[in-house]
């Protein structure tokens, strides 16, 4: 599963054969945008709130990008929305260097690390650095993780 799926931008040059996806996002004209340019077997879009929706039942979320726009409080909604689903594995963008979180209101923005506090997961199975650009170069240690749902501090 990829929330927010958002438009579909890199998803669309994605080879699905043999492979089942479900795109989520909360805004229901980007969904139905989506299904009407990209309907293809195998792909499947849901409106959806990863907070407080039902998460299918997948054996891993991608969060990319996500995260960081929520405060602590929608995090926690997730990460408890999450821990009652039977997906196995979270991969989500989480910033290695950033030394200390801060909260916001969700829409903002900010660098998190989620094996800081408050949330202070364990090391990840997994990592895959992005190798970001953005903001001239300010976040080289911009990463997907992925973490064993089940291992989670949640």
């Amino acid at each position: 599963m990829d929330a927010p799926c958002g438009d579909l931008n890199w998803m669309q040059h994605v080879s699905l054969n043999g492979v089942r996806y479900i795109g989520g996002d909360i805004v229901s004209e980007l969904i139905d945008n989506n299904k009407r340019r990209f309907a293809q077997k195998g792909l499947e879009l849901l409106v959806l709130d990863i907070t407080k929706d039902n998460l299918p039942n997948v054996d891993a979320i991608l969060v990319r990008d996500c995260l960081v726009h929520f405060s602590y409080s929608d995090i926690h909604l997730f990460l408890q929305n999450l821990k009652s689903s039977k997906i196995k594995y979270l991969i989500t963008t989480s910033f290695s260097n950033t030394w200390y979180n801060y909260n916001i209101s969700s829409g903002n923005w900010r660098a998190l690390n989620l094996q800081k506090k408050p949330f202070s997961f364990p090391k990840p199975i997994h990592v895959i650095v992005e190798n970001c650009t953005d903001g001239y170069g300010q976040f080289p240690d911009k990463s997907l993780m992925i973490w064993e749902i089940q291992n989670l501090p949640i």
